[in-house]
Parts: C-alpha cells; structure tokens; sequence
C-alpha cells in the first residue's frame, strides 16, 4: 500500500496509474473494488473530493466506472496545463 500513497512521478499519466492497478488486480486475484477504490482514495487532493461525488459503490461495473474516474481526472490535469 505504501507505492500506492506515495507521490507519482508527473510524468505518468492517470492511464497509466490505472494499467498498474489492473496488473495488480490480476496477479492477485484481486475485486476490482481494489482499483475503483484506490482510484478514489489516492486521488490528488484537488480532485479527490470531486471524484468522491462521482464515486458509486452501488455500480455493479466497478472497472468501467474506475476507467470513468480516470479518464475525466486526465481531462481535468490536461485542463489545468493549458
């Protein structure tokens, strides 16, 4: 859990934090939960708030509202660089 709260590099894009998290899932065998929630609870502090209301632990499609998540959190930091 440590690598997973620690500071990213920049340079990695929330993609690619997402790819990782589904190679751990799967070498572990673990619920898919993991990612969804790890996706909300390590989230940026500028945007973990947002992405708590966006959070839905009644969805049954974990994955695809973690790759949600993601995808609109990598819009919001590309928003931000312009």
């Amino acid at each position: 859990m440590k690598l997973l709260s620690s500071k990213k590099e920049s340079t990695r894009t929330w993609n690619d934090h997402f790819l990782y998290l589904n190679a751990v899932m799967n070498a572990s065998g673990a619920s898919p939960t993991l990612i969804l929630w790890d996706v909300v609870k390590y989230a940026d502090p500028e945007l973990k708030l947002a992405m708590m209301a966006k959070y839905d632990p009644a969805r049954p499609d974990l994955l695809q509202q973690a790759s949600e998540l993601v995808n609109w959190a990598q819009m919001k930091k590309n928003q931000t660089k312009r």
